[in-house]
């Protein structure tokens, strides 16, 4: 399972190990309370590039960015990223050790 799915797992898997041979755990739910924080401050940090507003007035995001501008800003943070190959950063999740230079920023931004 993947978030909350994946973290029960891991907790099956502590709890009682001998019931298993292997487990599937995609992106595990560890920090829940810490990644709604950080939702928040992304939307808070987008908020003023929304192109429109929702039915509160509030700003709505997903028809801000194009599909192709979301590709431009994903392939320009990998690479930034990206000192020992995109596919090791992509397979191993590596993305907390990568730092995105202001250089690429600006790229990303004015792309």
């Amino acid at each position: 399972g993947c978030s909350n799915g994946g973290r029960d797992a891991m907790v099956a898997a502590q709890r009682t190990p001998d019931m298993f041979d292997g487990l599937v755990a995609g992106n595990p739910g560890f920090d829940l309370p810490r990644a709604g924080v950080a939702e928040a401050w992304n939307e808070q940090q987008l908020a003023p590039l929304a192109t429109s507003t929702d039915s509160n007035g509030q700003p709505y995001l997903p028809p801000t960015f194009q599909p192709q501008d979301l590709e431009v800003a994903s392939a320009a943070i990998l690479s930034a990223c990206d000192r020992l190959g995109s596919t090791k950063v992509k397979a191993t999740g590596e993305y907390r050790r990568s730092h995105v230079p202001p250089r690429v920023r600006r790229t990303v931004a004015s792309a």
